[in-house]
C-alpha cells in the first residue's frame, strides 16, 4: 500500500494524505467482513 502525505515545508505539518487513513481503515475493515462472509461458509 502507498500513502502519499503531503506537509507544510516549514512546520512539517501534514497538510494531506492521499489515499486518506480513513479509507485505508474502512478497506482493511470491509476486507475482515469478507473473511468473515466465506468463513461461515466452509
Amino acid at each position: 500500500e502507498i500513502m502519499v502525505t503531503v506537509r507544510e515545508q516549514s512546520t512539517g505539518e501534514v497538510i494531506r494524505e492521499i489515499p486518506p487513513s480513513e479509507i485505508l481503515d474502512l478497506a482493511a475493515r470491509l476486507g475482515e467482513m469478507v473473511g468473515l462472509l466465506f468463513d461461515r461458509r466452509g
